[in-house]
């Protein structure tokens, strides 16, 4: 992953910024994630549980579960990582991504930004390599062209960010790394992600918002929806 080259905006320069950002920031948008239940889900592929990993948002939890609900909800409005995350690169956001990812389960912020955190648990004995894919469907006003998403695996300190595909490529500024595009119009990402013997959970984190920064999160966004689904399987 290569580092967004970061160059300090002037005061002028960051209130054209802050202008722009709130003029597309305050519409109201809706937003369902997950299932038609409108929920957020993740789920571990069937037999994978007994067998080797599971999932799970409760710290305390002594009996894993395959599959974990996070309600989505409407009324999002745009955001940037220069405005939750407070910095400039990741040197100086990380620690408040920590911050906002410390609690399990579901987290939405300022109605700007929805987050859920959960641990991927080894219940094996083995060392092994974990497939993660996200999926989108029912896409409506082209949604899909301004959301991001980014991935935090606290444990193993590995951030990704995507993104659809820009017909005009552009720079996001105060981006903690360069976003990657969507594999295709159905698929988001898929990952590898290995557990080792000594490594028997990992806390794990998706973090979606509009992007206020895009010209695609304009008004033509209203009443728009995604629905996004996690599946987690062991790489045989």
């Amino acid at each position: 992953m290569k580092h967004i080259s970061i160059v300090r905006k002037s005061a002028l320069k960051l209130v054209l910024l802050i202008g722009s950002f709130l003029a597309s920031g305050l519409i109201i948008l809706a937003m369902v994630l997950g299932n038609e239940s409108g929920n957020f889900v993740i789920q571990v592929e069937s037999g994978d549980v007994e067998k080797s990993i599971a999932i799970t948002d409760d710290p305390n939890d002594k009996v894993y579960t395959n599959r974990l609900e996070a309600g989505g909800f409407s009324g999002m409005t745009c955001t940037t990582p220069r405005y939750f995350l407070n910095g400039d690169d990741y040197k100086e956001q990380e620690p408040l991504l920590k911050e906002l990812t410390t609690d399990l389960g579901r987290t939405i912020t300022k109605e700007t930004l929805f987050i859920y955190t959960f641990y991927i648990v080894n219940t094996s004995d083995a060392a092994m390599n974990i497939d993660i894919e996200m999926s989108l469907s029912n896409v409506t006003n082209q949604f899909d062209k301004a959301i991001r998403i980014m991935t935090y695996n606290e444990t193993q300190e590995d951030v990704h960010i995507y993104q659809a595909v820009d017909e005009t490529p552009r720079e996001y500024q105060y981006y903690p790394y360069t976003p990657e595009y969507f594999v295709n119009d159905m698929t988001v990402f898929t990952q590898k992600v290995p557990l080792t013997v000594d490594v028997d959970k990992i806390k794990y984190s998706v973090l979606f918002w509009i992007e206020g920064q895009d010209p695609e999160g304009d008004e033509r966004l209203f009443d728009g929806t995604i629905k996004l689904s996690m599946t987690l399987k062991v790489d045989m």
